[in-house]
């Protein structure tokens, strides 16, 4: 891979920067890092003493490592020494009574005399001696072997691009080669039909931090949804190298630009002419797109398979009926018919040998039928593209922006998945192959018809012909009076069957509120008020649509009378023989049967559209992916040269450490819509000034309610994207696992170790049992609640645990999940002084031991973690490293001092503790 240029625009600064000032400023503000009070230093010679107090008050983290990398580089085994007096030190305190040092095993002594007395905790911890390790026993990472890893767990891709490339980073001694393997694996994208499946080698030569791995997208015409696949680095035959621990494997998103059904009939989506899109999908051609949803579900492979062999099974089923037909004849006018000479019967002369044959002939043929049309519910017809439009809803759903969020009520939703889908394709394309099995009935009958009486020895008739030309015409014309009254109550019956499940939907989601102001009566009453209109407006539906059946069967019901009339007169003058009357009269009955079938179903294809229109709209509505893409294209961008710059200044340094989070001049802006996709109002939120956070800090945000601190915050964590002109004033370490914790406690259907592991990888070991157990433990849980954790119940949290245990709950998941940064809204806001130390205490835990409840040994391993949070108590303010202010005016850091004085810029607008 070439070096990125390293004059390179960063657009945090208002002009090009080299990269290398910018590490050096970290740098320099990571030195200057708050002095660790209570540190009593005891050393013989000054200039001793001065290393020694640089060493543990002045520099930071990556200062330490880097000092100590050097020395166990230029003195090797002088680390391993340390280690074994250290210990041996601590083996003999234990020894002395008085509990002090021995003087010729250690010249330093230090102890923590400004520290907080120990969290009380209603068990010990299983990782305790883990956790102290990590704080007083220094375990150096071998530096020849690198970690490799992803550069971005995420990668967005466009369908339109040909090739997507990921870059995998060597991070760590490049001295060395090092050799790592790679695969593709399928997700919600199958290999041959998204992209193409490959594996190979990662070669790293001597110097080379970093190689690419391209995999070959396929180009697909049609539409398609949202879909991923995985890309993972596996140890087998791995040389020289360690996997971290998250970033082996990076998940490919492919964004599909086309048009739902297809580009050439939603072409009017595309028009900037003021309409909503609503409005724009509503004016589509209905025809045009129903042809192309039925091209869209026959080039689905399954679905294409199931269709050619349900239309094979209907030429057998219409063969059967040909059999019976000819049959029925043949056993009227000739074995049952006595007058009729025994030797001019087919196979067998004797009437009661030819009975026989005739059942043997009816039964073995529908026995076949029966096993074919058995098979044929596992073809899964009914289930391939029904599945496909399902999961594409819920797909786009999750990639919405937030202006498509905000225009979607989520019943719609709900009834577009459940229901919507269901009728597209059972109305639609299941519909119409069942519309085309009934054409083939109607040609196979008119072909009865010209043939038997050739067959029979009987004039040919013209006469039924007459209703299949005639049917259509009648049908054609009172359907097109029908239309608007058909689809005026199909839309109405869909329009009430939202408005129920947003009533329900109501009440459940409110219940709480609901309770204390003791409006149950008044939930009832709306949703009566709900329920009855959709009962009127789905009797008036089943109206509707049962006359338009009639329609049908009265034209049918014509028909037999007629031929009555007229066979009947014909088999009186002996023009016409009895089993030819009866057959022609089943035939007249099965002739209008078929045409009212094939009329019903156009009527269900009528009734499909605006279930279609309704898919059409929600698959249609923009998503953010775009917008993302660029986002993380230019965090990308950004992270490859100033890694490149940091490998360059400090060969030694494994991690990337040295990367700032940062942010200038960031602005949101939106449009807020209703539910019919109107414009209500735009709300635009902009912070000026620069935020810049070291990895590996523990940052609070302050400022006046309406500031824009929980705004900064969602920016930060990807819940809210930046404006697209304001993408290059944001960054984020594109291989940093951010997580966004909304100050309200979220739970999900399921049980309480569910809830707890919901961040973590299924058979990661941060969602070990005993580990989950720990950490609620240190967060000072009940008894009650630690039991619920062994529980199988799958519970209503909110109603089981009260606000403050659900925080908790909130806050152990989010440090269980461990993350690289963690974002939280008020962490503390609900907790009583005690609880607010103990939140705070383990927080700090989690910054200084980069993360809570780890393997002491994999500390140097681990990257740095940094949480950013906002705060309203003032033990937020007293642990943290970096303190910034966030009013309308703008972001501003401030010191310790300036942040606690009731005088500062931050409180004149409004007070920021409560």
């Amino acid at each position: 891979m070439a070096t990125p240029n390293r004059k390179m625009y960063l657009p945090l600064v208002s002009e090009p920067v080299d990269c290398d000032e910018l590490v050096d400023a970290a740098e320099l503000k990571g030195s200057r890092r708050p002095s660790r009070q209570g540190t009593a230093l005891v050393a013989d010679d000054p200039e001793e003493e001065q290393a020694l107090r640089w060493l543990l008050e002045q520099a930071s983290d990556t200062e330490v490592f880097r000092a100590l990398g050097k020395l166990s580089v230029a003195r090797p085994g002088i680390l391993e020494q340390v280690t074994k007096l250290a210990q041996t030190a601590a083996e003999m305190t234990k020894r002395t009574p008085d509990g002090t040092h021995s003087e010729p095993l250690a010249k330093t002594k230090v102890q923590d005399a400004g520290a907080p007395p120990a969290r009380p905790l209603k068990a010990e911890s299983p990782f305790k001696e883990k956790e102290q390790a990590n704080t007083s026993v220094f375990k150096p990472l071998p530096l020849e072997r690198p970690i490799i890893q992803f550069s971005s767990f995420i990668y967005l891709a466009d369908e339109s691009e040909k090739l997507v490339t990921l870059e995998v980073v060597r991070l760590g001694d490049h001295t060395k080669r090092s050799v790592v393997q790679w695969r593709t694996k399928d997700g919600s994208a199958v290999a041959g039909g998204t992209y193409k499946a490959a594996s190979g080698v990662l070669d790293f030569p001597p110097g080379l931090g970093s190689a690419d791995i391209t995999i070959e997208l396929l180009e697909k015409r049609a539409w398609a949804p949202v879909l991923d696949f995985q890309v993972e680095l596996f140890s087998d035959g791995m040389v020289n190298a360690a996997l971290a621990q998250y970033g082996s494997k990076a998940r490919i998103k492919v964004n599909d630009e086309d048009l739902f059904p297809s580009n050439e009939s939603c072409t009017g989506l595309l028009a900037g002419d003021g309409r909503s899109l609503r409005q724009r999908v509503v004016d589509l051609d209905e025809t045009h797109l129903l042809i192309d949803f039925f091209w869209l579900c026959w080039g689905i492979p399954k679905t294409r398979a199931a269709t050619i062999k349900t239309l094979l099974l209907s030429v057998c089923r219409n063969l059967y009926i040909l059999l019976k037909l000819y049959l029925s004849v043949y056993l009227v006018d000739c074995i049952l018919n006595t007058r009729f000479d025994p030797d001019g019967l087919i196979l067998l002369k004797d009437r009661s040998g030819s009975l026989m044959l005739y059942t043997a002939a009816t039964i073995v043929p529908f026995g076949c039928l029966h096993m074919l049309d058995y098979a044929s519910v596992g073809w899964g017809l009914k289930g391939s593209a029904r599945r496909l439009i399902q999961t594409a809803l819920l797909r786009r759903y999750l990639n919405y922006g937030l202006d498509s969020k905000q225009s979607l009520r989520r019943a719609d939703l709900q009834t577009a998945i459940m229901k919507d889908a269901d009728i597209i394709f059972l109305d639609g394309y299941a519909n119409l192959l069942h519309m085309i099995e009934q054409v083939m009935m109607l040609t196979v009958l008119l072909g009865y018809q010209f043939s038997a009486p050739l067959l029979f020895g009987k004039p040919v008739s013209l006469r039924p012909v007459l209703p299949v030309v005639i049917f259509p015409v009648l049908q054609y014309m009172f359907q097109f009076c029908r239309k608007t009254a058909t689809r005026g109550a199909l839309g109405e019956d869909f329009a009430k069957t939202s408005n129920v499940v947003s009533a329900v939907e109501y009440t459940t989601a409110n219940f709480r509120i609901i309770s204390d102001y003791n409006m149950r009566s008044a939930s009832v009453d709306r949703f009566e008020s709900c329920a009855q209109a959709y009962a009127h407006s789905h009797k008036q539906m089943n109206q509707v649509l049962l006359n338009n059946q009639y329609f049908c069967r009265w034209l049918s019901v014509g028909l037999v009378a007629l031929w009555t009339c007229m066979g009947g007169s014909e088999v009186l003058e002996g023009k016409l023989t009895l089993g030819m009357f009866l057959v022609d009269l089943h035939i007249f009955a099965t002739i209008g049967s078929v045409l009212g079938s094939i009329y019903l179903g156009v009527i269900k294809l009528e009734t499909i559209t605006p279930s279609l229109e309704r898919v059409v709209l929600m698959l249609n509505l923009p998503t953010d992916l775009s917008h993302r893409y660029a986002m993380q294209k230019h965090c990308r961008e950004t992270t490859a040269c100033l890694r490149e710059c940091v490998i360059k200044k400090h060969p030694s340094d494994i991690r990337m450490d040295l990367l700032p989070i940062m942010m200038e001049d960031v602005a949101v802006n939106h449009a807020v819509q209703n539910s019919k996709g109107r414009h209500v109002r735009r709300v635009e939120v902009g912070s000026k000034g620069k935020l810049t956070v070291e990895q590996g800090k523990l940052v609070t945000l302050i400022g006046p309610r309406g500031g824009g601190k929980s705004t900064l915050l969602r920016i930060l964590g990807g819940a809210v994207l930046p404006g697209k002109d304001n993408i290059k004033g944001f960054f984020i370490p594109s291989h940093l696992r951010v997580l966004n914790v909304e100050s309200t406690a979220a739970f999900i259907s399921g049980t309480l170790m569910d809830n707890l592991i919901f961040g973590v990888a299924k058979g990661d070991p941060d969602g070990s049992l005993q580990r989950v157990k720990t950490i609620c433990t240190m967060l000072d849980m009940p008894e009650e609640i630690l039991a619920m954790i062994d529980s199988e119940d799958e519970l209503n949290w909110h109603e089981v645990v009260s606000q403050s245990q659900a925080q908790l709950l909130s806050l152990a998941r989010a440090l269980i999940a461990n993350p690289d940064v963690l974002i939280l809204h008020r962490p503390m806001f609900l907790f009583d002084e005690h609880t607010a130390d103990i939140v705070v205490g383990l927080l700090k835990d989690f910054v200084r031991q980069r993360g809570v409840v780890q393997e002491a040994e994999t500390f140097y391993r681990r990257r740095p973690r940094t949480c950013i949070m906002t705060s309203s108590m003032l033990q937020g303010l007293q642990a943290s490293d970096q303190v910034f202010c966030v009013t309308g005016g703008g972001i501003r850091e401030l010191t310790k001092e300036e942040a606690m004085n009731p005088r500062s810029i931050c409180f004149k607008s409004a007070p920021v503790f409560l």
